[in-house]
């Protein structure tokens, strides 16, 4: 009805037509802020004091918006116990990236790592939701370990091929100092850390060979036996690792889960590639040292909050990076 000819009391219900457009559009905005509310609901309490409004319109963000303090709890599982057989005088000897798929338990100093770890982040009060590992026994039993030392051993555990130590191919067992006199430091090193150097394929003529891949769990995996690797970069590790974290890990993030990992030394650096943006040249230097929690912060987009934390003292944390580090070099004697 034209403003003209709208009796007085109409007009005095429904205003003029520029107060009838800012009714609607107010009544809009504030359709659209419940909503929002609404939503953010659903994912979590809202703390309203945090919510911004721009104009009285529209959320223009939560202050809190699920930033989640997700822990990707990285564990480089520790050595296993044939990997003294070379080396009486050192705690860990110089098999290549430790036993790869070779399924051994852990030693005694690997054991005593997990229980410390799962003291230390007892004593941080850590609560997790769900624990994935790799199908190989030391990842296993560290995620067992850790759980006892939190009382938490009633939470759920899911392991895969896909979370494995990379698979070295011929290079499996060999001594890594023997490798360095025989083909130099820089080439040991570019096998170890580097991101697209593959290493020569295991056959069957390889002592490790019939103990791999006759092993029931390879049978078993979400692919043939004839399409698991038999040697890897680090780059492939990534390929064949994220498949799993698209389809199972991050959907467990998002809904806010706090996860444990418990994992490999190169499984956890391709996922930390991954997740931290890390470039193909960098990737060489980042060590993570055994038996060392790494806490990793991610937001609503799996993107990283900050650089993933090493949990525990720094100094011992650092020494540890540097034995890592060491392994591959030729020992020099000393003058």
């Amino acid at each position: 009805m034209p403003a003209a000819v709208m009796s007085p009391w109409r007009r005095r219900l429904f205003g003029s037509s520029e107060e009838r457009l800012l009714l609607v559009a107010f009544l809009q905005g504030l359709g659209a802020i419940l909503k929002a509310m609404a939503d953010l609901a659903l994912e979590g309490s809202v703390d309203r004091k945090n919510l911004n409004v721009m104009k009285g319109e529209r959320i223009v963000h939560h202050q809190k918006m699920m930033k989640r303090c997700i822990c990707l709890q990285y564990l480089y599982i520790t050595p296993s116990s044939f990997e003294l057989k070379n080396n009486f005088f050192a705690i860990r000897s110089f098999l290549l990236d430790k036993t790869h798929w070779v399924d051994q338990k852990l030693n005694s100093d690997g054991l005593e790592e997990a229980r410390n770890c799962g003291k230390q982040l007892k004593a941080l009060n850590f609560e997790f939701d769900l624990v994935f590992t790799s199908i190989l026994k030391r990842s296993i039993h560290t995620a067992w370990l850790i759980l006892e030392e939190l009382g938490q051993e009633w939470v759920p555990m899911e392991s895969s091929w896909r979370l494995n130590e990379r698979h070295y191919g011929a290079l499996i067992s060999l001594n890594r100092e023997q490798m360095a006199l025989n083909h130099g430091e820089e080439q040991v090193r570019l096998w170890r850390r580097s991101y697209n150097v593959t290493p020569p394929p295991i056959d069957e003529s390889h002592p490790y060979y019939h103990e791999i891949y006759n092993d029931r769990k390879y049978k078993v995996c979400d692919v043939p036996l004839d399409q698991l690797p038999r040697s890897e970069s680090l780059k492939d590790v990534l390929e064949r690792l994220l498949p799993y974290w698209n389809e199972r890990i991050a959907p467990e993030v998002l809904r806010g889960k706090t996860i444990l990992i418990s994992a490999h030394g190169n499984s956890c650096r391709a996922l930390l590639k991954y997740l931290e943006g890390i470039s193909d040249e960098e990737i060489i230097n980042i060590t993570l040292p055994t038996g060392v929690p790494i806490l990793l912060e991610l937001d609503e987009n799996l993107h990283t909050v900050g650089p993933h934390q090493f949990l525990g003292d720094q100094e011992a944390i650092q020494a540890a990076i540097k034995k890592v580090d060491d392994q591959g070099k030729v020992k020099r004697a000393d003058k």
